[in-house]
């Protein structure tokens, strides 16, 4: 399990743009359900940007959602397990960044939790 708070610097909410530096990957593994919550109902689109380390940092033309952003809809929380769009798979050390589309209802603080479910490190040779 990943996750990040999206967090304001002031009382005015969370703005648009990309925030925080970055989430690294620890294993190979893939995103099962997304959770949002946040402090107060309202509205944000969060889209997620993954690249390797040699790309780093992300951009928009690494986005992973497929325009399904991480969303809220007037509302406090939602969980998402309809990811059949998205790019799910992850490799150890790619990284992530979310980077906040829109936004509205005056939104402090944002929590995104990543379920993941991690590559089994041992394989069975079947012949």
């Amino acid at each position: 399990m990943r996750l990040c708070n999206l967090r304001s610097a002031n009382d005015a909410g969370i703005t648009t743009g990309t925030k925080g530096i970055g989430l690294q990957i620890a294993a190979d593994c893939y995103i099962e359900r997304v959770d949002v919550f946040s402090d107060i109902a309202g509205s944000i689109s969060i889209d997620i940007w993954k690249s390797d380390p040699d790309n780093y940092p992300p951009t928009d033309a690494g986005s992973i959602v497929a325009g399904s952003p991480v969303t809220l809809t007037n509302e406090q929380a939602n969980v998402n397990e309809s990811l059949s769009a998205w790019d799910v798979e992850l490799a150890r050390g790619d990284i992530l960044f979310y980077n906040v589309d829109s936004v509205s209802g005056g939104i402090r603080l944002v929590t995104v939790i990543l379920h993941v479910v991690r590559y089994s490190a041992f394989t069975v040779d079947a012949t």
